[in-house]
C-alpha cells in the first residue's frame, strides 16, 4: 500500500440480505455516514460494494440485484448531490463493485443503470 488507506467496516449481517431495505434503513443511514466522513476528511476515492453484500446467494435473483443496486445508486446520487453544491473543485471517485459471480447480463444492466442514474456524458470505463 503505497500512500494512504482507510478503511470504512459496515457490519450489517442478515439485515443487508432482507428483501425490505429501503432508503430509511440503518445500513442505507450507514453508508450515507460513511460518505459524510470520506467527504468531510477528503477522502477521493471511495470503493463500495453496489449490493451491499460480498456473495450472492441463491435467494439473491437478478430482480432483487436490480432492485438492490438502484436503491444504492439513487441514495449515492443523493448524498452526492446534497454534499457537492457550493463545494470545491476536488474531484471525488465512488467505484462501485460487484460479486465475481454476476452474470454478464447483469453486469451490462448494472452498466446501464449507473451510466442513467448519474447520466454520465462522454467516456465510460466499465470493465469485467
Amino acid at each position: 500500500l503505497a500512500s494512504y488507506h482507510v478503511v470504512f467496516h459496515l457490519a450489517a449481517g442478515t439485515e443487508a440480505t432482507k428483501n425490505d431495505l429501503n432508503t430509511r434503513s440503518p445500513i442505507i443511514a450507514a453508508v450515507r455516514s460513511i460518505l459524510r466522513v470520506a467527504f468531510q476528511y477528503g477522502i477521493s476515492h471511495v470503493s463500495m460494494p453496489l449490493l451491499l453484500v460480498e456473495a450472492l446467494t441463491e435467494d439473491m435473483t437478478p430482480k432483487w440485484q436490480l432492485r438492490r443496486a438502484e436503491l444504492v445508486l439513487k441514495c449515492v446520487k443523493g448524498f452526492v448531490l446534497e454534499h457537492s453544491v457550493g463545494g470545491t473543485d476536488e474531484s471525488k471517485t465512488i467505484q462501485f463493485l460487484i460479486p465475481p459471480d454476476t452474470s454478464v447480463e447483469l453486469f451490462d444492466a448494472f452498466c446501464e443503470m449507473v451510466a442513467n442514474t448519474f447520466r454520465l456524458s462522454g467516456t465510460k470505463n466499465f470493465n469485467s
